[in-house]
């Protein structure tokens, strides 16, 4: 603020007024060597959501996605499988972890750029799944997590990966270094 208090006493025509101008960013530099932007986020955070899906939440799936696979549906086609029981669809364990994402880390406005994803074991119907997200690694407005979810009950991966997300540009700021 003083540095524009004594600009605004200079003509600003005059070699003076240039002069000051260079004085003020010589003096601004001198603080601050460099600047970088970051998210309000690190290495190490972490978020989760909890959810049981059930065979409405499946069938709504299936007419959206039309995939009708009896193994999500038809018990007595799960029997004969090797997991005995039906299974809910990967796309729904994953629509969890970008649920995660889009609410906790990094939050509302996030974009979803790519991810690499197993099913080791399978989430069956009505059983409870925790999935998180943690932070690995943020490179400017990208920021890599892990991803996992969890069959609660009897704790088992069902979902584990790594996904890539834009961070919201409201939500990036820029910081000044010494």
């Amino acid at each position: 603020m003083l540095g524009w208090r004594l600009l605004s006493r200079f003509n600003c025509n005059s070699s003076s007024h240039s002069n000051l101008i260079s004085v003020l960013n010589t003096q601004y530099t001198r603080h601050y060597v460099s600047r970088r932007t970051e998210c309000g986020f690190k290495i190490g955070d972490s978020a989760s959501l909890s959810r049981t899906f059930n065979h409405t939440h499946l069938k709504t799936l299936a007419g959206l996605i039309l995939d009708f696979n009896p193994i999500h549906f038809d018990p007595e086609y799960a029997k004969n499988t090797r997991f005995k029981q039906c299974i809910v669809h990967g796309v729904l364990i994953n629509g969890l972890v970008s649920a995660v994402i889009a609410t906790h880390i990094p939050g509302p406005g996030a974009v979803y750029l790519s991810s690499s994803i197993e099913f080791p074991n399978a989430l069956f119907v009505d059983e409870p799944v925790t999935s998180e997200v943690t932070v690995t690694s943020i490179k400017g407005m990208v920021m890599t997590l892990n991803t996992v979810a969890t069959a609660t009950d009897r704790d088992k991966i069902v979902l584990k990966g790594k996904a890539r997300v834009l961070v919201p540009k409201f939500k990036m700021k820029i910081v000044y270094e010494k």
